[in-house]
């Protein structure tokens, strides 16, 4: 179960926004599990996930987990009331 979990969280951690940056494409976080493969992480989890994800398993669970953005503000009306 850890080693799932080390493979998914390091795939999220890459992925999202943090305060002091954006979270980098989906693409640069496969590339970093491949090449940490064998050394940081289990190759058939590594393997198994980018399957996933390839076949599209994995992509709808990162937008449904995330909040939804923020509406742009609008600023206030500089109209005078008519009446």
């Amino acid at each position: 179960m850890a080693r799932i979990i080390s493979v998914s969280d390091t795939f999220d951690a890459i992925t999202s926004d943090r305060p002091y940056r954006k979270g980098l494409p989906s693409e640069i976080a496969l590339q970093e599990l491949r090449r940490h493969a064998g050394t940081q992480f289990d190759p058939k989890v590594v393997d198994t996930f980018i399957a996933a994800f390839e076949d599209g398993e994995i992509e709808p669970i990162l937008h449904r987990n995330r909040p939804p953005a923020a509406a742009p503000a609008t600023a206030p009306s500089t109209e005078k009331d008519p009446s």
